[in-house]
């Protein structure tokens, strides 16, 4: 967070000892009508100068009913699910946060790995339950994910995060997280705001859409259809 927000927040409980030094979020409520109410946040590291940017998103968790759910489709369980992928590196450590702001909804997060070959190595299912409204802040920690299912990550790796609603619960139509990837020697992440995305047949022929990324020196950007109306296929991959 920028040094005012810190500041703010800071005069009203001890971050440090909140905190007990893992990640965490803040809601910030203003009143505001003439602009698109993101704000501009980001990271900044002081031992070695640096500093990461992102945005924030909107809090989700009173918007039910039509406003922020999904319909259910006709044709099947794979229409009812969101996912999305995140690049792994072997020097760089891989986190993904779920922040206590989506539509309310009860939701099960599988994470599945694959190789460069787009071949999938293993599969965590239900690792993570989210039940909206609620205060949970929830990491999901690809190191950890690649040594429970003994993936070696000293090889390219991608990792595909699925969410599904569980029994009746209907589905939120965003999704936001964010995305923490950085050097191991050098724990300032990337700080992406990203979400997961819902197959949705109405976007099947749309021309073109934009995604975020981090870019670091040397590295490399993968494309991955990682939503496609099979969900269950394995994942083609280009570099």
């Amino acid at each position: 967070m920028p040094d005012e927000i810190v500041k703010v927040a800071a005069h009203y409980t001890d971050l440090e000892l909140f905190l007990e030094g893992r990640p965490g979020s803040a809601k910030v409520q203003f009143q505001v009508n003439w602009i698109y109410p993101r704000l501009l946040v980001g990271n900044i590291q002081r031992s070695l100068p640096a500093m990461s940017i992102t945005h924030t998103y909107y809090d989700c968790s009173g918007a039910g009913k039509e406003n922020g759910l999904l319909v259910r489709q006709r044709t099947g369980v794979a229409r009812c699910r969101a996912d999305g992928s995140v690049n792994v590196q072997s020097k760089h450590f891989t986190k993904v946060y779920f922040y206590p702001i989506y539509s309310p909804s009860e939701i099960s997060v599988d994470v599945e790995m694959y190789n460069s070959k787009g071949e999938r190595l293993g599969i965590w299912q239900d690792l993570l339950q989210l039940d909206s409204p609620g205060a949970t802040f929830a990491t999901i920690d690809i190191e950890t994910v690649c040594r429970q299912l003994c993936v070696d990550r000293a090889q390219p790796l991608t990792a595909r995060v699925l969410a599904h609603p569980i029994k009746d619960s209907r589905f939120p139509a965003r999704i936001k997280l964010g995305l923490d990837l950085g050097h191991d020697h050098n724990r300032l992440p990337c700080n992406i705001c990203t979400n997961l995305h819902p197959f949705n047949p109405s976007l099947e022929n749309k021309p073109h859409c934009f995604r975020w990324s981090p870019i670091f020196p040397n590295g490399t950007v993968w494309l991955i259809n990682s939503s496609p109306p099979e969900t269950t296929r394995e994942m083609p991959l280009s570099n």
